[in-house]
């Protein structure tokens, strides 16, 4: 909680062994608003991870009500829904995976260009500040996805 209190305070941060993503997104929204701030970036997190799911589904050419009950079910997944008030990195790392799917899409789609690389490199460097294990997920999941 040190680290918190350094971002939320304004100081910078010597060390951590956590990835510091997620306490400078959590210091910032506590700053922004110390009593509901976080839960409510959360909670925008949520919201914008349900509804890329539902976009998703939609760029996969699923028809019908199938888009809505997939983002229904995601929208219901209890690890999502109860980590936006508390301090947790669940809702945060969901949206920047969803995302990443969403990008994935839309590279198959659409190919390389330089907007997708633009938004990979900066959606890669943010799931790095946030999750480190993003540096062995995302050459997987993009090898998956291309073969």
């Amino acid at each position: 909680m040190q680290v918190l209190n350094d971002v939320i305070a304004g100081r910078s941060i010597a060390y951590t062994p956590y990835p510091v993503g997620y306490y400078e997104f959590a210091g910032y929204a506590m700053r922004w608003s110390p009593a509901h701030g976080l839960a409510a970036a959360q909670g925008a997190l949520y919201v914008l991870t349900v509804l890329l799911a539902w976009s998703i589904l939609r760029q996969l050419g699923a028809r019908s009500s199938a888009p809505l009950i997939g983002a229904l079910i995601v929208a219901c997944y209890p690890n999502l829904l109860l980590t936006i008030p508390r301090f947790q990195d669940t809702c945060i790392s969901c949206f920047f995976m969803v995302f990443f799917t969403w990008l994935v899409v839309r590279l198959k789609q659409k190919g390389i260009s330089p907007a997708n690389a633009a938004i990979a490199g900066f959606l890669f460097g943010c799931m790095l500040l946030v999750r480190s294990n993003a540096l062995t997920i995302v050459p997987i999941a993009l090898w998956a996805a291309f073969y």
